[in-house]
């Protein structure tokens, strides 16, 4: 209101008609009118600051622990001081949790929440395990994979400790930049887990996701558990992405161990498909993965035959300075620098010279 006064006096004052002042109303941007809401001083929780924001309005999160929060609008998110989001039971207030409460959730993002950004936020999801499911599990967490949306969501500068899987999205136009994923696992009775960072969907192609400059790393526990795909035994994975058209994978630094008694391989990247609901089978295409450090895993980057045995996860691929072991249509390589050489291009049938 106080923004729509000093219009009202500055059309005066400059002598502007109501039609002239319409206009200059008009042309504002969107968030001219956009609050800044701050926990606690204004709510006590952020699931209660989020209830009452406007779409476009910023949440700012200061020092401490929180329960996190069901987002169901675009809203600015940014942690202050070290703002950490804990694991906490359904309605504490909070979002909700998955497979009976087993795994809890930071941020749950519902298909309204396009345009959201994440910042600045530590995930504490330390002292996961079979017996201890207090912690957090899934810290981002938006659309099952029989969903699409939301679209247009930044996640960058956060931390993400521990728990089962740091995020998830069946959406398109995401950026997740400059992250630390440190100390995943795996849950052995649910096998959720496992990944630092997990697109796919099984209804469409999710468009232009970006991953880069994120750090990830974690150690893979002793036993035995089922593999992201079915042609290499990997249960540990960087980035997983199924599904996807465009996707922008560079400048990730992955390192994944087997601990003792851990079996099976580990990658930092891995680009696959799914056959959809309807029976298509989704491959992901016009690839773009350039420079991405995956030494300390057994692979740095794979990239599946697809669900027919073809080669349709690599067309319109371009590959780059992928440091490491890079099994590639299950054909494998080593490359050991960045120069222009490494450079791979591979055509619309899928084939990479």
């Amino acid at each position: 209101m106080r923004e729509v006064r000093f219009l009202l006096w500055f059309a005066v004052r400059a002598g502007l008609g109501v039609v002239a002042l319409c206009v200059l109303m008009l042309s504002t941007t969107p968030n001219a009118f956009a609050s800044t809401i701050e926990v606690p001083q204004d709510y006590l929780t952020i699931q209660a600051a989020v209830n009452a924001a406007t779409a476009g309005d910023m949440i700012r999160v200061g020092p401490g622990e929180w329960c996190g929060a069901r987002i169901t609008k675009q809203l600015d998110l940014e942690g202050e001081g070290g703002a950490t989001i804990i694991g906490c039971p359904d309605g504490n207030p909070g979002p909700v949790s998955r497979h009976n409460g087993r795994t809890r959730i930071g941020f749950f993002l519902d298909a309204a929440a396009s345009g959201t950004t994440i910042r600045h936020f530590t995930f504490d999801g330390q002292g996961w395990s079979a017996t201890n499911t207090a912690p957090l599990a899934t810290m981002i967490y938006s659309s099952p994979m029989t969903a699409e949306g939301p679209n247009d969501v930044i996640v960058e500068h956060n931390q993400f400790l521990g728990g089962l899987l740091g995020m998830h999205s069946g959406g398109s136009g995401w950026s997740v930049d400059h992250n630390v994923f440190d100390g995943f696992t795996i849950d052995p009775v649910t096998f959720v887990g496992g990944a630092a960072v997990d697109f796919d969907n099984l209804v469409s192609r999710a468009t232009n996701n970006t991953v880069s400059f994120n750090q990830i790393t974690t150690t893979v526990p002793p036993g035995t558990f089922p593999p992201y795909v079915g042609q290499i035994n990997m249960p540990f994975v960087g980035v997983f992405a199924a599904a996807q058209d465009g996707m922008v994978l560079t400048n990730n630094k992955i390192s994944i161990a087997l601990g003792p008694g851990a079996t099976g391989a580990t990658a930092g990247v891995v680009v696959s498909d799914f056959f959809s609901t309807t029976g298509a089978d989704l491959t992901s295409i016009n690839s773009v993965i350039i420079n991405n450090d995956g030494r300390g895993s057994t692979y740095a980057v794979v990239i599946t035959l697809d669900g027919l045995g073809g080669t349709g996860n690599t067309v319109n691929t371009t590959l780059r300075g992928n440091f490491g072991v890079n099994s590639i249509n299950a054909l494998t390589t080593n490359v050991r620098n960045r120069s222009i050489d490494t450079l791979v291009e591979c055509d619309s049938s899928g084939v990479c010279p």
